[in-house]
């Protein structure tokens, strides 16, 4: 007779990577940020930060939003950060 294959388990999907997560809140965030809920779309780059501090597009948004928000000393502390991450001309520009 033909060997019966073994029954194995159905494998789970990897858990999501930090830059996972920190996208998707960054995504959420900016979604609020577009809803005008400030508040709720700041706590979001704040834990996508604290879940990936190099995620360059969380620090960045963050920084766009603070400074919408007249917050400009945190907002150029976010920009300077990210620019550490990544050269981005658009941000340069936001930051002056």
């Amino acid at each position: 007779p033909e060997p019966v294959a073994p029954v194995t388990a159905p494998t789970e999907p990897p858990p999501p990577t930090p830059a996972e997560v920190a996208g998707a809140l960054e995504r959420r965030a900016t979604a609020r940020v577009a809803r005008g809920e400030v508040e709720a779309a700041l706590a979001d780059y704040d834990e996508a930060l604290r879940v990936d501090p190099d995620h360059f597009e969380a620090r960045a948004n963050r920084g766009r939003t603070r400074a919408r928000q007249g917050d400009l000393a945190r907002a150029i502390e976010d920009f300077d950060a990210a620019l550490l991450r990544r050269d981005d001309a658009d941000l340069l520009i936001d930051r002056a």
